[in-house]
């Protein structure tokens, strides 16, 4: 017999591994799918106390499609800080370990909008300024919650309003940055409790399962 990470296992971890590094949970609001210029960023602990939440000018055009989503305009950020100016100000922050949602997406918008910055400086001085680092809670959510789909053998992504759902957890309406953080906590402090008595089992094989 041999101890292998079943999908329970590795989220019961990560979550153990959050609370003991003092983890923040992130979220963005972007200007589009596509090159996505950061247009609201906000950061909490892992109690919900804010630690972050601002408005940010992007060097990108708002799509009509993410204005749809999360109602700012253009005209809203006009004298809000650049994503390097926020970042400048929270790097002890940007430096904790972080949670996301879909941390890939959040990460890459946070990187993007940091670039152009980044390529004023001199290559010398990159290494002073530290890249976020994160996990995504969805993919380890959703590996074990998710609907099992047999024509792709994985499992669906979940929606974080419909993790939010199962545990009856309050359904933010206004999709903004800080209202998807504090329903992120929800979910996370409602799974540690859900997982609270169990025990990492011994078995002989496991079958991995991806998301999709």
């Amino acid at each position: 017999m041999r101890i292998l990470l079943t999908p329970k296992d590795v989220l019961k971890d990560f979550i153990e591994r959050s609370i003991q590094a003092d983890a923040v949970i992130v979220d963005t609001e972007t200007t589009g799918l596509l090159n996505p210029g950061i247009c609201e960023i906000a950061l909490i602990d892992l109690s919900g106390r804010t630690l972050l939440n601002t408005l940010v000018k992007p060097r990108t055009p708002m799509t009509k499609e993410a204005q749809q989503i999360h109602g700012l305009s253009e005209s809203e950020l006009e004298d809000a800080p650049p994503m390097e100016d926020v970042y400048l100000s929270n790097q002890e922050l940007f430096g904790r370990p972080m949670i996301a949602w879909n941390w890939v997406f959040d990460r890459n918008a946070i990187l993007g909008s940091l670039l152009p910055w980044m390529k004023t400086l001199p290559e010398a001085a990159h290494s002073k300024y530290v890249q976020p680092q994160g996990e995504c809670l969805m993919n380890l959510y959703s590996a074990l919650y998710g609907e099992y789909c047999d024509i792709r053998q994985a499992r669906k992504r979940v929606r974080l309003e419909n993790a939010a759902k199962k545990y009856n957890a309050k359904i933010q309406q206004s999709h903004r940055a800080l209202d998807d953080c504090l329903m992120l906590r929800d979910v996370f402090r409602a799974v540690r409790r859900e997982l609270t008595d169990y025990q990492v089992q011994e078995v002989a094989e496991v079958k991995s399962t991806s998301v999709r």
